[in-house]
This record gives C-alpha cells, structure tokens and sequence, in this order.
C-alpha cells in the first residue's frame, strides 16, 4: 500500500459546548486523558505536525501547539481556514475535539487521495469536520468568511472535492466508530455505553 504524503492534523476545539454546558475538548472517557489530548496523541501517530485550534487556554495540551482563530467568531469555518494556513505541510486532516473513536487507518486512507477537499460521507451526510484540507482551499474560504456564509460545506464547488463513500469508509472503519461523537448529554452517555458494551 502506497505512504500518504506528510500532512498536518489539526483539532478544533473552539465551540462553544453550548448543548453540553462543559467544553468537550475536557471530557474524559476512561483513558485517563482529556479527549483533547486522546485525540493529539493518536494523530501523532501517523503525523509529524499535530497542533489544536482553540480559544480557551484550558484546553492546552503540554507539548502540543495551539492556536487561535485568525478571524475570531467564525465557527467551524474560521477554525479550518486557521489549520490551513498555521499547518506546516500543504494538506491538513481536521477533525473536531469529540470524536474519541478516530480511526487512523481512515485519516490515513484519506491522506492518500488526491484532492483540495476529501470527505466522507456517513448515512448520507457530509462529514467536513473529519475531512483533508489543502492550502488551495484558503482563498476561497476566506471569500465564505467576508461573505459571512459560514457553511463549512460551502465553498466545496468552489474547489477540488472528493467526496468518498460510506462503503470506502467502512472498509477502514467498519463500525463507523470514527463519527461518534459527544455533542450533548445524551450522546455522552451512549458513549460511555457502547465503550463499556452496555
């Protein structure tokens, strides 16, 4: 099987948690670590530039770089216009800070396909904030963010997106465990049900 080319990995953890009333990135679900930090140390496993894009000094992880968001206020959209232009190589994975199933054999799949945008899609829906993001995606986000449209699915006609399927998903992450994420007590507590096989 062909290496993916180098690539960042970059988590965003600048929502506000509103629905969960705590910050996500500072969940813990039974490693002992932060899901932050959970998240950092399995991407570091298959890239050399891991960093988080986060306004709250909490959320910290000693040894990792974060950063904050270029333009503040522009939500998910903003957060992946800082990836791109803070990571250190031409493509960067983005990934949301409540997703403790990562699996890196995908990240590592979607690494390996070209494309200024590579997303899945699970049950019909685009995942951009588990997605490949290149450089040649920064003019056309920013024109989004002047704009106000902040969509994250927005600008892909403007650029070159590979949308891959549910069933090329699954042959790297059968269970789709990957795209469980924690944005609500109760998603939260399914969580620590399907990880304790309740």
């Amino acid at each position: 099987m062909i290496a993916p080319r180098p690539f960042s990995a970059a988590i965003l953890a600048g929502g506000q948690s509103s629905r969960l009333g705590y910050p996500k990135a500072l969940l813990r679900l039974g490693t002992g670590h932060v899901l932050v930090e959970d998240l950092a140390r399995r991407l570091g496993t298959i890239s050399d530039d891991v960093f988080i894009v986060a306004n709250d000094a909490r959320v910290a992880v000693p040894g990792i770089p974060s950063w904050p968001d270029l333009i503040p206020g522009k939500a998910a959209l903003g957060g992946i216009l800082t990836a791109i232009e803070e990571a250190r190589f031409d493509r960067v994975f983005v990934t949301a800070c409540d997703m403790p199933y990562l699996s890196t054999e995908l990240v590592s799949a979607l690494a390996r396909i070209d494309g200024d945008v590579v997303v899945p899609t699970v049950e019909g829906r685009l995942q951009p904030l588990f997605a490949m993001y290149s450089r040649r995606c920064a003019s056309s986000i920013r024109e989004r963010l002047v704009s106000d449209d902040l969509r994250v699915v927005g600008f892909f006609p403007s650029v070159d997106t590979r949308v891959v399927t549910e069933a090329d998903v699954r042959s790297n992450d059968p269970d789709l465990a990957s795209f469980r994420n924690m944005n609500t007590p109760a998603t939260l507590r399914e969580n620590y049900e399907w990880l304790n096989g309740e």
